[in-house]
């Protein structure tokens, strides 16, 4: 995964939601194909980036 963000997200708070989303969006499509079995999510962040407000010029 790849990320990029602002000054107020940690990437580990991010890939956390990533893994979370991403486990209940599977398991609910195995329950709805009867597929349900364990499941294990592993997110992998590979680059991140931190994007940083532009500096206000003074009035």
């Amino acid at each position: 995964m790849r990320c990029i963000l602002d000054e107020d997200h940690r990437v580990v708070d991010v890939a956390r939601q990533v893994r979370a989303d991403v486990k209940a969006a599977v398991s609910t499509y195995l329950a709805q194909h009867d597929a349900a079995q364990p499941l294990t999510v592993r997110v992998v962040v590979s680059v991140t980036r931190t994007i940083r407000p532009a500096a206000r010029e003074p009035a």
